[in-house]
């Protein structure tokens, strides 16, 4: 069972919370690789002891887990950045919003905010922020992932890539018309 924080959220808890499935995936992924490295190494080189394998393929496997989950870890901060444009767009404080509302919760949702971590993307938007949600677009045509495309208070165009349910639910917060 996930333990929900008790002290508001911040733009870092968003980004920890997005990539948490990244890391996970990577370290697995990297020791099953230095596993595999280890053992080809052990049985194809007549030179090495089996201890300067481990070395080997756990140097080999460790590398190629950080280079993954570094690479992954693009896609979240993508989101987080764009938190930081509407703080400066709308002179407002993600902390301070966070403070004021007590919000705790990673994902979340109220009339003023949108905010959701999962699937390795982060969407956290103020309703000031957009003025309309032009259309979206399923580019596989599964159902999965999709995107749309969104015009900001300013005329800015912006693209938001997430999973089928975390644009849908966006959709019906932007939607909604009654306040809380």
């Amino acid at each position: 069972m996930k333990k929900e924080s008790t002290r508001p959220i911040t733009k870092w808890m968003l980004y920890k919370n997005a990539i948490r499935t990244i890391v996970i995936v990577g370290i697995c992924f990297g020791v099953g690789l230095m596993i595999l490295l280890h053992i080809v190494t052990l049985f194809n080189s007549d030179s090495l002891s089996w201890q300067e394998s481990i070395f080997e393929g756990l140097g080999a496997g460790m590398f190629l887990c950080l280079f993954l989950v570094a690479l992954c870890s693009i896609n979240p901060l993508n989101g987080v950045i764009r938190l930081s444009k509407q703080e400066k767009a709308l002179s407002l404080s993600f902390s301070d919003e966070m403070n004021n509302n007590n919000i705790t919760s990673t994902n979340y949702e109220n009339y003023q905010w949108f905010i959701r971590t999962e699937g390795v993307t982060v969407l956290a938007f103020h309703r000031d922020y957009i003025h309309e949600i032009e259309k979206i677009d399923d580019p596989n045509g599964r159902g999965v992932r999709l995107i749309a495309a969104v015009r900001t208070f300013n005329g800015k165009k912006i693209k938001i890539a997430s999973l089928y349910d975390n644009i849908s639910e966006f959709e019906q917060w932007f939607l909604q018309l009654d306040k809380e």
